[in-house]
């Protein structure tokens, strides 16, 4: 009776685990099938001497290539190419090595990767273009500035993935949880979805290098930010954007940090990543938000001694 127990016991289990499995698959391929048709709009493949690579193409004028960074390939840079487009230029997005529609080669170094952006410009007739890098697609597109000068009008570089010395003490290793992230579950659909699933503020905090609570009040923010502008808020540049985001998630959501380190911190983003002057246009903006989230604090510092 014990043994036939046993049996029962783990054709029990070994049903729930087929089921379970079951379920998870079709979840998978529900979501992965419905994420390749969302993003798979509107794109289309070059076949270059370099590979195939997809892009889409939009807007009429000098040519601006978008270079996109981890976490999306070709519909990550989307709506900032809308932005650029309807200013005049023609925009040129792609998909990076091993991203969406794009294969991943043997080589996939950073100068491949440009060379693969002068082929797709070949395959499109463009003689020259301007590059935008964007965090991880910051080397590919620094490379193509020095591979392909004469091709490159100007070279836009927004958080981007590059190096600078360091003294070792300020290096602190990344938490175990992210550099999985990062060395293995990034390289597979299934377990970057599990993961999504599974532990989304994982996937936000380590790959998209976004506090969870930004997103979470997005909404929220963007009205708290949209009085204290002297411009629109779709006028803001991504840059400025992100780092108003992020400026007044702090002042609302972590009152124990001083207002004058919130502001502070946003002003050193904006002197390292913003364009010309944009840290003073952030420090007003967010001086002025810190007036109405924390009056108490503000009037107390800005009264004399």
């Amino acid at each position: 009776m014990a043994i036939r127990r046993s049996h029962a016991i783990l054709l029990g289990l070994a049903v729930a685990l087929a089921t379970a499995a079951s379920v998870v698959t079709a979840a998978y391929r529900s979501d992965l099938d419905a994420a390749r048709e969302r993003i798979t709009q509107g794109s289309e493949i070059a076949r270059t001497p370099c590979g195939p690579i997809e892009y889409a193409s939009v807007g009429q004028g000098p040519a601006v290539l978008l270079v996109h960074g981890a976490g999306g390939g070709i519909d990550q840079t989307a709506p900032f190419a809308q932005e650029i487009a309807a200013r005049g230029f023609r925009v040129v997005t792609l998909s990076r090595f091993g991203y969406l529609r794009t294969p991943l080669p043997p080589d996939a170094s950073p100068a491949a990767q440009a060379d693969a952006h002068a082929c797709l410009l070949d395959a499109l007739g463009i003689a020259r273009a301007a590059v935008i890098g964007v965090s991880a697609g910051g080397p590919s597109s620094m490379q193509f500035a020095v591979r392909h000068a004469q091709r490159c009008t100007a070279l836009v570089l927004l958080v981007p993935l590059a190096w600078a010395p360091q003294p070792a003490q300020r290096l602190t290793p990344p938490p175990l949880a992210a550099r999985w992230m990062f060395e293995t579950a990034i390289r597979s659909d299934f377990l970057y979805w599990a993961a999504a699933r599974a532990w989304p503020t994982l996937v936000l905090e380590s790959i998209l290098a976004t506090p969870r609570g930004v997103l979470e009040r997005a909404d929220e923010l963007r009205a708290l930010i949209a009085p204290c502008l002297d411009r629109e808020f779709r006028r803001l540049s991504p840059v400025e954007r992100a780092i108003l985001y992020i400026g007044a998630f702090e002042l609302q959501a972590h009152p124990e940090t001083p207002f004058k380190v919130v502001v502070n911190e946003a002003v050193e983003l904006g002197k390292s990543y913003g364009g010309t002057g944009g840290h003073k246009f952030v420090n007003g903006v967010l001086e002025k938000l810190a007036g109405g989230l924390r009056p108490n604090e503000v009037g107390h510092r800005k009264q004399p001694a």
